[in-house]
């Protein structure tokens, strides 16, 4: 694996655009999932799928990063909507909301910069 301190000057190659595509595609899915759970699912779905193209690439913590994101987004969503009546599941959903938000941008703004998702 590359150093995360990778740059965008480094040459991909075809494994490597190939992985950076694939997580480029599931970042978009987590997006549009907050307005539709469906494409949230989608890119869980699609993260596991591809995972294993990607190994061995700089990308391939993105791919931990997003099913990561994935599942904090379920568990939290259904724990939160479960605790709702024992008014704690509102603060649940929104510490949910706000993590995703930060690790969906963070995995955005380190793939564009075609560096290792760190964290």
């Amino acid at each position: 694996m590359e150093s995360p301190m990778t740059d965008q000057t480094t040459p991909l190659s075809a494994k490597e655009q190939e992985a950076k595509s694939n997580a480029f595609i599931a970042y978009v899915l987590l997006s549009l999932g907050f307005f539709t759970g469906a494409t949230f699912i989608a890119a869980g779905v699609w993260a596991y799928l591809n995972r294993q193209d990607c190994s061995g690439t700089r990308f391939d913590d993105h791919y931990d990063n997003i099913i990561k994101v994935f599942w904090v987004g379920v568990v939290g969503s259904i724990v939160g909507v479960l605790t709702t009546p024992l008014l704690i599941g509102v603060p649940i959903l929104i510490g949910v909301y706000i993590y995703n938000i930060i690790k969906i941008v963070k995995g955005f703004s380190t793939l564009t910069s075609n560096k290792a998702y760190a964290g």
